[in-house]
C-alpha cells in the first residue's frame, strides 16, 4: 500500500501562477490518490480555480495569503516583517510544523532557499545544503548537485555533497549503490583546483553510501556513466544552463533544416516518431523540480515557467522523496559517518 503524503504548495510563485500550480496539483491528484495538499494563495486568484476541478475536492485545504515574495525581492527580503505571512514562508513553515511532508514553490530560488535554511536549519552534520536535481543522460538519468546554492566550496561541503546527492539518487532512481563522481576539466587525478584534488583524497578515504568514480569531465556526463555529479554552484549551474541552451540550438537546426527543402521534409516526416522519443527523453518538464538538499524537511524548487505538466513532476518527485524519508535517510548517514 502506497504511503499517504500531504504537499504544501505556493499556489502564488511563479511566472504562470496559479493557473498552471493548480492544473500541475490536479494532474497529480488524479494520477495519486494518496496525496493530499495544502494550498497557500491568494483566496480570490486560487478558489475559482479549484472549484473547476473535482478531483480536488476533499483533498485541498485552502489557506489564504496575499502575500507573496516578489521576484525583485533580495533573499533576505523572505525572512523580514512585509513578507512573513508570504505564499513561499507558509509552505515551509507547514512542514516544520509537520503539517506537510514536503513543500514546492516556482518562486525565487534564492528566497526559498533563505527561507528553507533559517526555517528548517540544516540536518545535524551539514554545513551546507545544495541544489539538486535530476538530469538526463543516454542511460538513466543522473543527480547534479550544487545547481547554485554556493559560490565557494570546500573539500568537505563537496564530500557532503557526494553522501546526500547518493541518497537522493538511491531514491530517485532506485539504484542500490549509486557511482559518485566529482566534476572536473580532465580524470586525472592531479589535474583541477587545489579544493578538487582535497575532495578527492576525502572521497577515496570515506565509507560512502554509493562507489566513488574519481573525476568525470563535462563532456562525460550525458553518457550516463556516472550517477551522482558533484560540483560547487557556479560550476554545475553553468554546467546546466549550457547543456539547456546546447539543446535548444540542436532543436533549432533541426527544424530549420528539415524546412530546407521537399526532401527534408519527407525525411523529416518519416523520422516524426524518433524525434518524439528523443524529445522525451530529454524534456525539462520531466526532469523539473530542484530539491533543497541538507535541510530538515523536503524543499522542492519549480521551475519559474513551468507548465502544469512540469508542476506535476515536482511534485511526484517531493512525494517520491517524503515516502522514502530522505530527510531521515540524509540524518542517519551523517550519523553513521560521523561515527566511522
Amino acid at each position: 500500500m502506497t504511503k499517504k503524503v500531504r504537499a504544501a504548495i505556493d499556489a502564488i510563485g511563479g511566472d504562470h501562477a496559479p493557473q498552471a500550480i493548480i492544473e500541475g496539483v490536479n494532474l497529480a491528484a488524479q494520477a495519486d490518490p494518496d496525496l493530499d495538499f495544502i494550498l497557500f494563495g491568494d483566496q480570490k486568484q486560487v478558489v475559482p480555480l479549484l472549484e473547476r476541478h473535482r478531483h480536488l475536492n476533499g483533498r485541498v485545504e485552502f489557506v489564504h495569503t496575499d502575500v507573496v515574495v516578489l521576484p525583485t525581492d533580495k533573499p533576505r527580503d523572505a525572512m523580514r516583517a512585509k513578507r512573513a505571512g508570504s505564499s513561499m514562508r507558509l509552505s515551509v513553515e507547514a512542514v516544520k510544523r509537520g503539517e506537510a511532508d514536503y513543500c514546492l514553490s516556482a518562486g525565487s530560488t534564492g528566497a526559498l532557499l533563505t527561507v528553507a535554511t533559517l526555517v528548517l536549519r540544516h540536518i545535524s552534520g551539514i554545513d551546507r545544503s545544495a541544489i539538486i536535481a535530476a538530469f538526463p543522460t543516454d542511460r538513466q538519468p543522473l543527480a547534479l548537485l550544487d545547481m547554485g546554492a554556493n559560490l565557494d566550496v570546500t573539500a568537505q561541503y563537496l564530500l557532503q555533497f557526494g553522501i546526500m546527492g547518493a541518497i537522493y539518487a538511491k531514491i530517485i532512481f532506485d539504484i542500490d549503490r549509486p557511482t559518485i563522481g566529482l566534476l572536473n576539466i580532465g580524470t586525472e587525478e592531479g589535474k583541477g583546483r587545489g579544493v578538487l584534488q582535497e575532495a578527492h583524497a576525502l572521497f577515496s578515504e570515506a565509507n560512502l553510501p554509493g562507489n566513488f568514480v574519481g573525476f568525470i569531465e563535462p563532456d562525460h556526463i550525458s553518457f550516463g556513466d556516472t550517477n551522482v555529479v558533484v560540483a560547487d554552484g557556479v560550476t554545475g549551474n553553468i554546467t546546466l544552463k549550457t547543456a539547456e541552451g546546447i539543446a535548444s540550438f540542436v532543436a533549432r537546426q533541426i527544424r530549420q533544416e528539415i524546412k530546407a527543402d521537399l526532401l527534408s521534409m519527407i525525411g523529416g516526416w518519416l523520422a516524426q516518431g524518433a524525434f518524439k522519443r528523443a524529445r522525451q527523453n530529454i524534456d525539462p518538464k520531466v526532469f523539473n523540480g530542484g530539491m533543497f538538499i541538507g535541510v530538515n524537511g523536503v524543499v522542492l524548487k519549480s521551475h519559474g515557467s513551468s507548465d502544469a505538466i512540469a508542476h506535476q513532476s515536482a511534485i511526484f518527485k517531493g512525494s517520491k522523496l517524503a515516502r522514502q524519508n530522505v530527510t531521515s535517510q540524509i540524518r542517519d548517514a551523517f550519523v553513521s559517518f560521523s561515527d566511522g
